[in-house]
This record gives C-alpha cells, sequence and structure tokens, in this order.
C-alpha cells in the first residue's frame, strides 16, 4: 500500500469516528415526541397525495378539452384534422342550440296563428299588407269634403287603418293620407253601416236592400224578402239579417261568404234589436224589446247554429237593451240605458254594472283588446262624465273621473279618445290625460285609427287629427 492509498483510509475511519460522535451526542426521543412526529409525517404525506391527485384530475381535464396533451410528436397533417374535428364539435353544438331555439319559435308561431286562423283568409292578409303596412301618403290630402251629402254618427268608422263613411248618397272608403280607396252610389232611402275590419255590410233600415264592400271594391248587392230591421257581418263573409217576419215578430237569416243560407230563426216575443256574430260567424247574440204592464222589457238571445233553440235567454225588467256585441267567442258586452253587462256564454253567466242614476251619454266596444267602456254622467245635463272602463269578464279596470260632457267616444288599443265641447281629449286607460286638442268647427263624432291619430267628423267635412 503507497502513501496516498494510507491517506484516504486515515480520512475515511476519522469520518465515521465523527459520524458516530454526533449520534451520540444526539438527545433520544421520548416514545410520546416520536410519535408526534410520525402523525405529522403522515399528516404531510396525506396531504401531499392529495395535492398529486388534484393535480393529476386537472391534467386529465385539461388533455381531454384538447383532445391530445402535446402537439409536438403529432405530425402537422394530424395536428390539422384534430383541430378541424374540434371546430367542428363547436359548431355543431351552436347549430344545436339555434335549432332548438327556431323549433321553440316555431311552435309559439303555431299557436299564435291556430288563435287567429278565422282571421288568415287572402283578403285579410292583402288588406293588412296594402292597407296596414303599406297604406303610403298620396297626392290626396285631408279633410274630405262631404258638403251636400248626411253623414250620421252610427255610419263614420274605420275598416283597418282607413276611414269608412256611408252618407245618404254613396259609401266611401280613404287611407289615412286622404286618397280616395273606393266610393260607390247608393240609392237608400235609411242607410246603416256596418262596418269591421275588412268587410262592410250597409242596409236600408225599414227597406229590403243591402250592399256588402270590402275596403276596395264592392263584393255582393242582395234584397230580402221583408223590410230590414238589424243586421252585421264579420270578417270572413259570413253576414246576418234580421227582418220583419209574416208571424213573427222578427226572423234572423244567416249567410255564408258564397250568399248561401246556412242557418235562420224566428223571434214570436220580441222585436229584435241589436245582433252580433262572433268572429267564426258560428254564434249570434241579439238583444230584443217588449212591452209588459205599460212598460219595456228587455231580451238577450245567443243562438249557436248547430241547435235548434236558443243556448242562452234572459229578460231584464226596466232596462232597455241598446247594443250587444261578441268581444270575444265565449264573451258579450250589453250595453243599457240603467245597467251594462258582460255575458260569459258557456257558463250562461252575467256580470252586471248598474248606473247608480248616472246617465249613458256614449259607449264603445274596443275589438283590439275585447274590452268595452262607458260614459256615465253625474249630472242631469250630461256633464261632469265618468270614464267606467271593463275587461271581457265585465269587471270594472279603471273609472276616470272627468267635468267632461262627452257626446262621443272611441277607444283603440291602450287609448280613449273623448269628444267633449269642439276639444277632443286623448286618455289612456289608466287614466292619465295624453293631449288635448280642438276638434275645429262644429265636430260631431271621433274616431281613432291609431293610438295617436284619429278621424273628425264635421257638418261639411271629414278631417284628420294628430293627438
Amino acid at each position: 500500500m503507497n502513501e496516498k492509498d494510507n491517506f484516504d483510509v486515515e480520512l475515511q475511519e476519522q469520518q465515521n469516528n465523527d459520524a458516530d460522535d454526533e449520534i451520540k451526542e444526539r438527545p433520544r426521543l421520548t416514545k410520546k415526541e416520536r410519535v408526534k412526529i410520525l402523525k405529522k409525517e403522515r399528516k404531510q404525506s396525506k396531504h401531499l397525495k392529495k395535492q398529486q391527485q388534484k393535480t393529476l384530475k386537472k391534467s386529465q381535464k385539461q388533455e381531454k378539452k384538447r383532445e391530445v396533451l402535446s402537439y409536438e410528436d403529432m405530425p402537422l397533417s394530424s395536428r390539422e384534422e384534430l383541430v378541424g374535428k374540434i371546430k367542428t364539435k363547436k359548431k355543431l353544438g351552436k347549430k344545436k342550440i339555434i335549432l332548438i331555439i327556431a323549433i321553440v319559435v316555431l311552435l309559439a308561431l303555431l299557436v299564435f296563428l291556430f288563435s287567429i286562423r278565422d282571421s288568415l283568409s287572402f283578403d285579410n292578409i292583402r288588406n293588412f299588407v296594402v292597407y296596414g303596412i303599406f297604406n303610403s301618403s298620396s297626392e290626396e290630402r285631408f279633410p274630405v269634403n262631404i258638403q251636400g251629402a248626411s253623414v250620421e254618427n252610427g255610419n263614420f268608422t274605420r275598416m283597418e287603418k282607413c276611414l269608412a263613411f256611408s252618407s245618404d248618397t254613396s259609401f266611401s272608403t280613404y287611407n289615412n293620407y286622404g286618397k280616395c280607396l273606393y266610393t260607390s252610389q247608393i240609392s237608400f232611402s235609411r242607410p246603416i253601416l256596418v262596418a269591421k275590419k275588412t268587410k262592410s255590410l250597409i242596409y236600408n233600415l225599414g227597406g229590403k236592400g243591402f250592399t256588402i264592400n270590402s275596403i276596395d271594391e264592392n263584393l255582393y248587392n242582395g234584397t230580402t224578402e221583408n223590410d230590414i230591421i238589424v243586421a252585421d257581418i264579420v270578417d270572413n263573409g259570413i253576414y246576418a239579417i234580421v227582418t220583419a217576419c209574416d208571424g213573427y215578430l222578427s226572423k234572423i237569416f244567416v249567410y255564408d261568404e258564397n250568399n248561401e243560407q246556412i242557418f235562420a230563426y224566428s223571434f214570436a216575443d220580441y222585436y229584435i234589436t241589436s245582433v252580433s256574430l262572433d268572429s267564426s260567424g258560428k254564434k249570434a247574440v241579439l238583444s230584443g224589446l217588449s212591452a209588459l204592464d205599460g212598460g219595456e222589457i228587455s231580451s238577450v238571445y245567443v243562438l249557436d247554429f248547430t241547435e235548434q233553440d236558443p243556448i242562452v235567454f234572459k229578460e231584464f225588467t226596466n232596462n232597455i237593451i241598446y247594443n250587444v256585441r261578441f268581444l270575444t267567442n265565449d264573451h258579450c258586452s250589453i250595453i243599457g240605458n240603467t245597467a251594462c253587462y258582460s255575458l260569459k256564454v258557456g257558463s250562461s253567466q252575467f256580470e252586471e254594472y248598474s248606473y247608480d242614476s248616472k246617465i249613458l251619454t256614449a259607449f264603445d266596444v274596443n275589438d283590439d283588446t275585447d274590452t268595452f267602456t262607458v260614459s256615465l254622467s253625474r249630472s242631469g245635463d250630461s256633464r261632469n262624465c265618468d270614464i267606467v272602463c271593463f275587461n271581457s269578464d265585465g269587471k270594472v279596470t279603471n273609472t276616470i273621473e272627468t267635468d267632461l260632457q262627452v257626446i262621443s267616444m272611441s277607444t283603440y288599443k291602450n287609448r280613449i279618445a273623448l269628444l267633449s265641447n269642439d276639444n277632443i281629449y286623448l286618455y289612456n286607460r289608466n287614466g292619465k290625460l295624453i293631449s288635448e286638442k280642438e276638434g275645429g268647427v262644429d265636430p260631431h263624432a271621433v274616431v281613432l285609427y291609431d293610438t295617436n291619430s284619429a278621424y273628425v267628423l264635421k257638418v261639411s267635412e271629414i278631417a284628420r287629427l294628430d293627438l
């Protein structure tokens, strides 16, 4: 052994001796301290294991989300193919969401179309497009001159947004810019106009002639065997005419859109004074008047054209019924001189509202919201009118107290126009006054055709007024 080897052996022995001395100098641990250290080490081991599991799960989730953990070892073509697959899956997910939304919208549209199926005729759609959406301006302007003609308040109305009126010599329609859409001569001594959105019927009260028109053309001219008392028409072309009748007080005849009779019923006890068809043309509500013990007695009938007898009949004492009207296919408004009612046809229930000695000065039925409104004067001179608003169930939704003398009323959606002392007042149904405008010289009646515009009937002209 050389000198270097001896030195290495001695160094190793010295290091071993130092280590033994260090161990001998280290203090001995008690059993309690050893247990404590062991528990601490186990706890640290468990914590480390949980951290490793979390890291592993996170790594797996990221790996699953991006399909591969790394792209370095993949060929370029495989990377592009994988990226394309991922983008395709994302696109398919978006398309699936869009498809679900489209299906929901389509189902909602189908439900809506089913609810208005009676209005979806070709003529109704055409008239809505031409006279609703594209009711454009023209060189002609309001006011419309009616000098020399006589137009009654009841023969002044609207069809869609168009003005429609009948004088003692002609029937005319104008768009809301003053362009004449249609006019025809009539030879009735007492013309009465009944108009809906797309169809109108003019009959000769006490005579035998009648004519049916759309907004821009004549559809049919007819005559009856006996004198006409009252009539009504709906937009699908079905119409009803009530006439005098030998052996009976009144008789109703109902015709389809081809002018073929589909129903008839005779009334032995009451003179019919008002009639209204539901929107489908399958039912009619009528009011009648008769005498009882020196006074008047009124009645209301509801006829289903598939039944031989009335499905609803009710008599009213001390109340003359002026007007009946279908609000929906199952609800009717009934306006009398001392009270008004709402009738639910299916259950034959009448909801009554008494005027409590107030005087009825005006009323209107809102086809847009299936509601009706009456004006009741709190004083004997027809001033200080309360405007009472009803829903289709006959429940009062609001009462607007005014100091106005209301002689004409028109409702459209959420608006109420009142004519009083040559001024026109526009309210919403909550009772807020929207505007007040002068109606011009001697206005007789007002008709709203949208929420802020109206036609105004005067002695020698018809004006348009922005409210």
